[in-house]
């Protein structure tokens, strides 16, 4: 799925593969899978960006175990403390779990539903943080909640139809979808720096172009059950990469209709997902010059006020040490008030030497 996200536009979708049947199932539209780790971004970095958390902020990566749920890093360690942009980058679980369960379920539910995605009461649980949700979402609902990160904080509705018209060109029917303000601009463009990031050096690297690209990877595990123990974490159910560019956002999910031991998947969403990104997002913009994110006026002026905070901070350090070294000068003054004595001249000390005695 791939949106247009300054006007909503439905620029392409592949609703299956193989033999077709005419309106058939539709999964870009239709399907509801777990999103994984691609959900993060929406139920716990952005909420958690619009409480005051910062990518420096420090986040909790240990053993957790909150009223029986026990989140796992994927890579089965524990940091102690990582910061927020280390864990999205490399979509450790536990920071995730524990930030969300820091700023409170209904921060996570509201920055979703602001995003598109209607979640019902039975996904108010932690398991949210990590993409578990009692039904899941389509690749349409993630474009479209990527759309508004991508696009300052301001969702403009998915639509496949512009307009229809006549013959004649006489327009009968024009979309005219209401644009929805989902989160402050400084906080979607702060989000946006985070999942460049993650493209950049973290579990999105695959999705890399060469020009400014945003993303996050998602990957649902097999169930846990006797027909997929010999598989373990060998497979996966679902696949995806939801991300933007300043240009366009898509979201690609990868999976089968029926998951069973020889229908899954052996890799997840840092894979194939995101080299299908890379591959059809090169193309699309094959020619149109690379251009950055916008940065919002709120940012920038933020920006300077950090700036010109540390520098007061700097300056006040510096008078502080100085007045410091002043007050060990002035200490060392009183300790030897008259200054430091003469050292004695060895000279006039012992018997006088023969010049000495003929002056005598």
């Amino acid at each position: 799925m791939f949106l247009d996200h300054h006007t909503g536009g439905i620029q392409a979708l592949v609703g299956t593969r193989g033999p077709q049947v005419y309106r058939g199932f539709n999964h870009a539209t239709q399907l509801k899978r777990q999103p994984g780790s691609s959900f993060k971004p929406l139920a716990v970095y952005g909420p958690a960006l619009e409480q005051g958390y910062t990518p420096g902020s420090s986040l909790y990566d240990g053993p957790l175990d909150i009223a029986g749920y026990q989140p796992q890093d994927w890579d089965g360690q524990n940091r102690g403390h990582v910061s927020l942009q280390e864990a999205i980058v490399n979509s450790w679980n536990i920071p995730a779990v524990w930030l969300l369960n820091e700023i409170g379920l209904d921060e996570g539910l509201s920055f979703v539903r602001r995003a598109g995605i209607p979640l019902s009461q039975a996904d108010r649980s932690l398991s949210m943080a990590l993409g578990g949700l009692s039904e899941g979402v389509s690749p349409l609902q993630m474009a479209q909640a990527y759309s508004a990160i991508a696009n300052l904080g301001v969702l403009q509705p998915a639509h496949a139809i512009a307009k229809v018209t006549t013959k004649d060109g006489i327009p009968l029917v024009e979309a005219n979808p209401q644009p929805v303000h989902v989160t402050r601009p400084a906080v979607a463009y702060t989000l946006t720096l985070l999942l460049q990031e993650a493209v950049k050096s973290g579990t999105g690297q695959a999705a890399s172009l060469g020009r400014p690209t945003a993303g996050k990877t998602g990957t649902t595990q097999l169930p846990d059950t006797a027909e997929f123990a010999d598989i373990g974490k060998n497979g996966a159910k679902d696949a995806w990469f939801a991300g933007f560019t300043p240009e366009l956002t898509a979201a690609i999910w990868l999976g089968y209709d029926q998951t069973d031991k020889t229908h899954y998947l052996t890799s997840g969403g840092g894979s194939v997902p995101s080299v299908l990104f890379k591959e059809i997002m090169s193309r699309v913009l094959n020619g149109v010059p690379a251009s950055e994110f916008p940065m919002p006026e709120e940012y920038r002026e933020q920006l300077l006020q950090q700036q010109e905070a540390e520098r007061a901070a700097a300056q006040k350090a510096a008078q502080e040490a100085a007045q410091e070294a002043a007050r060990k000068q002035a200490e060392e003054k009183l300790k030897h008030p008259f200054g430091e004595l003469p050292k004695a001249n060895n000279a006039f000390h012992g018997r006088p030497t023969k010049d000495k005695e003929k002056k005598r």
